[in-house]
């Protein structure tokens, strides 16, 4: 027997609705890769929804005042970095990736930022979101970036261990290794002097 004009046309609409659903359950069980990172965008778009995988233990809550979590990776150097080697300093820890519009839109301020106050004790960190170093180069010199860039590959330690919501995220720690904020989404001029006067303080008050 055949179908019906009025029942085709259903059946070709629910299946229209049902073949993006299915792909985006099957994104969503797909297990992270190298090249596919565990956070892959901004904490506001919907594709946040489907961020990391449902078997990562539940972190400890970040709070302002605490230790900021440690952390060891290589740099696009070739050398290790830890926290402690910026002990002293008033640190900026920014979690990006190339193919991140936001992070390229913040990406001059803080190349500004590190160039003008680098002196002063502010160093500004880039933590590449796990992908191929030639792409991590190639940005960077297209960038004329010269603060240290580390690599997060495939353990994803230093973004689980900050819990980072989504890229870009930028992080304040102040010069006893205290995490003082942090700011999820691109940075402008005026938010980012905020949290440099922050760190300031902090470092005031001992």
């Amino acid at each position: 027997m055949k179908i019906s004009q009025k029942k085709s046309t259903r059946f070709a609409f629910l299946t229209l609705l049902v073949i993006p659903i299915s792909g985006l359950l099957l994104m969503a069980s797909r297990p992270p890769t190298a090249s596919s990172p565990i956070y892959p965008v901004p904490a506001t778009s919907l594709t946040a929804f489907f961020s990391g995988p449902a078997n990562l233990p539940t972190p400890t809550p970040l709070s302002a005042g605490s230790a900021a979590p440690p952390f060891a990776l290589v740099g696009l150097d070739g050398k290790q970095y830890s926290l402690q080697d910026f002990r002293g300093k008033r640190v900026l820890l920014n979690f990006w990736a190339t193919w991140c519009p936001p992070c390229r839109e913040e990406m001059p301020l803080l190349q500004a930022t590190y160039t003008r106050l680098a002196s002063k004790g502010v160093v500004v960190i880039g933590v590449n979101a796990g992908e191929d170093v030639r792409a991590v180069r190639q940005y960077v010199q297209e960038l004329n970036l010269t603060f240290p860039i580390l690599l997060e590959t495939t353990q994803w330690k230093a973004v689980e261990g900050y819990q980072v919501p989504g890229l870009p995220t930028t992080y304040f720690i102040d010069s006893k290794g205290r995490l003082i904020d942090q700011n999820v989404g691109p940075l402008t001029e005026a938010s980012l002097q905020s949290y440099l006067d922050k760190l300031a303080a902090a470092d005031r008050q001992g």
